[in-house]
């Protein structure tokens, strides 16, 4: 390597290498982020040694990193657990509506990076060759090489797993995926669980029916009950008796990363870890008939942690609709309603406000300009309709509450060109709602109490519901943790996080 054109090959493809790695620093730049760049370049300039790896190494780097930019767009971090947990749980349907909504700034600069790399790519390819001793850059791989043996051998003599030595090499770029795929896949081996149950009985008195919609994709910011005015958004829904609704936290930014809060208080992952129940694991428990409607999208075979949930505790699992108007789920609730059960649990999954947002209520609920507004408008007719049916289906004596609230926001203009999932003030923010019949209403006792300053400022958790839900079944501590409910999202507290940029909360 001592001609002039072999030193250009060389610096290229060194270049081009180090290139490759970039995405790493998304994230961040800091010192921290750049020696850990710097040691990714460096440790896996071991694949020089040998063309079939690096051909393997090479198109590995360029569909990771492209990846990575788009979720940087999307989400402010790069591509994790969830991500992976999303993908694997997605449909056509769900892809379709996907793609209409992506992020084109991002998706232009995603694009631009590949051709990029590509060419980069290229650069190191034909420096490959080149890289025979005794020159310096076949050193360095060569001891790349070595760290590499000892550290495999040492993992070896301490018999770690797999799983383990993800962990420890995950802050080296890209082993994050490979650490989040080993993750995913160690979770959704342990989906099927049995839940730990309280074992007492009944603690307080239990409401006789026990209704919970999970909202989809519904952001605070835009419900006129909590300071919205450019839009009625709640309708009739605002002058329902024994109403009380208020701002809640939300712990993710989109559904595989948010919803199980509403289920167990906790994340999935911690969940699998404390066995944890969901509030329908402690409704069965308690003598309720458990049903659960479910009118989300039809997914693949692989099991997810809300699915194994609903279908291990309900007694009646109903696939009412895939994404269709959420209007498809009165008829079944209200034959629910009916059934002779003393003791009944209703789960309402519903599709709410689901990007494609125009697609996600009929033409005669379009009553306001903004598509957004127009699916709020629509689900809080249906909350109207649905409280309603179990005001008619109850007697004088029996007590009756509906929860209400979406597993998370949804990231809007000006922060984003679309309504879709994504970083932001706006997609942490949701509503909870709760009503009682006035038999339930005459017993305060059963009910939670929020204060009115909470329609403007956000002091509780949407991880509440599944508190709320137990204490109505008669078990308010089944729950870990239920007494409080950390305001945290990826280790900010909502303190901090308002005080950073509302768009990308970085």
């Amino acid at each position: 390597m001592h001609s002039d054109n072999n030193k250009h090959l060389l610096w290229r493809g060194l270049l081009g290498w180090a290139f490759l790695f970039l995405p790493a620093l998304l994230e961040g730049i800091s010192t921290p982020a750049i020696g850990l760049w710097l040691a990714s370049v460096f440790l896996f300039w071991a694949f020089m040694l040998w063309r079939p790896a690096l051909v393997l190494a090479l198109l590995f780097l360029l569909t990771v990193g492209t990846v990575n930019v788009v979720h940087i767009g999307f989400f402010g971090n790069l591509a994790d657990q969830i991500f992976l947990a999303t993908a694997q749980r997605t449909n056509w349907e769900e892809t379709r509506e996907f793609i209409g909504v992506l992020p084109w700034k991002w998706v232009t600069v995603a694009a631009l990076w590949l051709v990029a790399g590509i060419f980069a790519a290229v650069q190191v390819w034909k420096l490959a060759p080149l890289l025979k001793r005794p020159s310096w850059p076949w050193k360095v791989a060569l001891l790349g090489l070595a760290i590499w043996v000892v550290f495999i051998a040492f993992a070896l003599a301490k018999r770690y797993s797999f799983e383990e030595v993800t962990r420890k090499l995950k802050t080296i770029y890209p082993m994050h995926i490979v650490r989040a795929w080993t993750a995913q896949q160690q979770l959704t081996e342990q989906l099927f669980y049995t839940p730990k149950l309280p074992s007492t009985t009944a603690q307080t008195p239990q409401v006789d029916t026990l209704v919970v919609v999970i909202g989809e994709s519904a952001s605070a910011e835009r419900w006129s009950l909590l300071g919205y005015q450019q839009a009625d958004t709640n309708g009739a829904l605002a002058e329902m008796q024994n109403l009380q609704v208020v701002r809640a936290m939300a712990h993710g930014l989109n559904t595989a990363a948010a919803l199980p809060y509403l289920l167990t208080g906790m994340s999935a992952q911690q969940s699998v870890e404390d066995l944890a129940p969901s509030f329908l694991d402690i409704a069965q428990h308690a003598g309720y008939k458990t049903f659960v409607l479910s009118n989300s999208r039809y997914h693949s075979s692989v099991e997810d942690f809300y699915g194994v949930t609903f279908r291990r505790a309900a007694d009646s699992f109903v696939k009412v609709g895939n994404g269709d108007w959420d209007g498809v789920l009165t008829a079944p609730l209200e034959a629910a309603l009916h059934d002779p059960a003393p003791k009944k649990l209703i789960v309402l999954h519903t599709y709410g406000s689901h990007f494609q947002v125009q697609e996600r209520y009929p033409r005669s609920a379009a009553r306001f300009a903004d598509v957004y507004d127009n699916s709020l408008r629509y689900t809080s007719d249906l909350l109207v309709q649905w409280i309603q049916r179990i005001e008619q289906s109850t007697t004088q004596q029996q007590t009756a509450m509906l929860i209400y609230s979406s597993d998370h926001g949804v990231a809007m203009p000006p922060c984003a060109d679309h309504y879709r999932t994504g970083s932001g003030l706006s997609s942490l923010q949701v509503p909870l709602l709760v009503w009682s019949n006035l038999a339930l209403s005459a017993q305060r006792a059963a009910l939670p109490q929020f204060a009115d300053h909470e329609r403007e400022h956000l002091v509780r958790s949407n991880a509440e519901v599944a508190d709320i839900a137990v204490a109505a079944l008669g078990f308010p501590d089944a729950l870990k943790s239920s007494h409080r409910r950390e305001l945290s999202f990826n280790g900010l507290d909502w303190t901090e996080l308002q005080q950073r940029d509302a768009c990308s909360l970085q």
